[in-house]
């Protein structure tokens, strides 16, 4: 019968005097390895995301930064490509900067390392104020004060407050202009 797991004795006749062979995973820094691999596999995540998931299950803090280090090494986890990926998600939802900068901040990634950030600030203030007047438009404010209503719903975007202001005022001259082009009944 063959074997399918080193640690298995099955199909000996002498399994009862055979020495138990060591589990592979016994050494913990290996099995926090494991669970970053697993974990990677479902989902990109940071150095500092990673730690405290580890951490959080019960790993040792030294087992825990032997994995990470190891995982660093062979790329598995990229704290430059999780930057990368967070700053594009959020700009391909129409989201500001600001959140993308927060969280960045506290993963403790340097902004200033990450190439879809800075191609984004390097692109003039309209880019973003057009992304803002794209989001207003998308889903058209309703509201007794469409100009708060807009701010709020910017800002809770993340878009900074010069460009949510920019953004409204577009979108209240898109309204007005509409307005007159549409025939009176």
């Amino acid at each position: 019968m063959p074997m399918l797991f080193p640690w298995s004795v099955e199909g000996s006749s002498d399994a009862a005097s055979a020495p138990t062979p060591q589990h592979p995973f016994d050494d913990q820094a290996e099995r926090a390895f494991a669970k970053i691999l697993k974990c990677a596999q479902a989902k990109e995540r940071s150095s500092a995301q990673m730690r405290r998931l580890l951490l959080r299950s019960g790993f040792e803090e030294h087992d825990v930064e032997a994995a990470i280090t190891r995982a660093m090494q062979m790329r598995v986890i990229d704290d430059a490509r999780y930057a990368d990926h967070v700053t594009r998600s959020a700009l391909a939802r129409g989201r500001g900067m600001r959140p993308v900068a927060d969280e960045l901040r506290e993963l403790d990634v340097d902004i200033h390392d990450v190439d879809a950030y800075q191609e984004c600030l390097a692109s003039d203030g309209a880019a973003m104020e057009d992304r803002a007047f794209d989001a207003l438009m998308q889903r058209p404010v309703k509201a007794k004060d469409i100009p708060r209503a807009c701010m709020r719903r910017l800002l809770s975007k993340g878009y900074t407050e010069s460009e949510a202001e920019a953004a409204t005022h577009r979108y209240l001259r898109h309204l007005s202009e509409h307005e007159r082009e549409a025939p009176a009944s």
